[in-house]
């Protein structure tokens, strides 16, 4: 089965999922980025934990080509080639963590079918938290198969806890690469299903690193995990930090 069909595969079988959790819970559930122009592997994937909602809301998906839509305001994250500020908090401050620019479309990174910007759980709450066990329970698995089929070069992770969310479901390493001792935050690396993965706070909140710093890391991490494909994690992170210590942010 091809990229395309497996894709319509997979959200036939998401929505069954997804439509009586949706009632159940009084959830609003939806992808972001589009599915439906994929047609091989894609460079990067970009997990959130979950969309943001202000309301309770149902959502009952008619076919799986309506889930793979995706979000229906994700083509006005852009006005006139920069960022609209509707996008700015999360898609905006995101964007800058991956390639340094938070207003400007980048080529290879906006293009849908190179880059997904999903969630590890496709419901939408005000807030992380607000998530039920369920909307966890069935949505990470859901995303798991998701990534099996997009087959990723490198995953970014925006949250803290991305990893240990995967962990029941999928096969994780992890290892953190730099700490914060004045906020806590920490940045990480790892694999999902041997797939390069970095870990970078949520766009959205305290970064609690100075503004230039996550995409330096972040471009480190895509020379020296995905470009290089240098083995061992434990690899990986000494060479990162080797380069940080040379630019003397360590």
């Amino acid at each position: 089965m091809n990229t395309k069909d497996s894709l319509k595969d997979w959200a036939e079988k998401a929505i069954e999922i997804f439509n009586p959790i949706s009632e159940e819970t009084t959830t609003q559930y939806y992808l972001q980025s589009p599915l439906d122009q994929i047609t091989k592997p894609i460079e990067t994937l970009v997990l959130g934990i979950n969309p943001g909602s202000t309301k309770p809301g149902v959502t009952e998906m008619k076919s799986p080509e309506e889930f793979l839509k995706g979000n229906k305001d994700w083509d006005n994250r852009f006005k006139d080639d920069y960022v609209s500020s509707n996008w700015a908090k999360y898609f905006g401050n995101g964007h800058f963590m991956l390639c340094g620019d938070q207003e400007r479309r980048n080529r290879s990174l906006d293009e849908d079918s190179k880059t997904v910007w999903s969630n590890l759980t496709p419901f939408a709450t005000t807030d992380a938290s607000k998530l039920s066990k369920v909307h966890l329970e069935e949505g990470i698995p859901v995303t798991v198969q998701l990534i099996k089929i997009l087959k990723p070069k490198r995953i970014i992770l925006f949250s803290t806890d991305g990893f240990k969310h995967l962990k029941p479901y999928a096969e994780v390493e992890r290892l953190p690469i730099v700490k914060n001792v004045t906020t806590n935050r920490v940045i990480e690396i790892g694999t999902i299903e041997s797939i390069p993965t970095i870990q970078l706070p949520h766009p959205s909140g305290n970064w609690g690193f100075p503004k230039f710093y996550i995409p330096m890391i972040v471009q480190m991490h895509q020379l020296h995990a995905v470009n290089e494909n240098n083995g061992t994690l434990e690899a990986v992170a000494n060479k990162i930090k080797n380069q940080l210590k040379c630019v003397d942010v360590m």
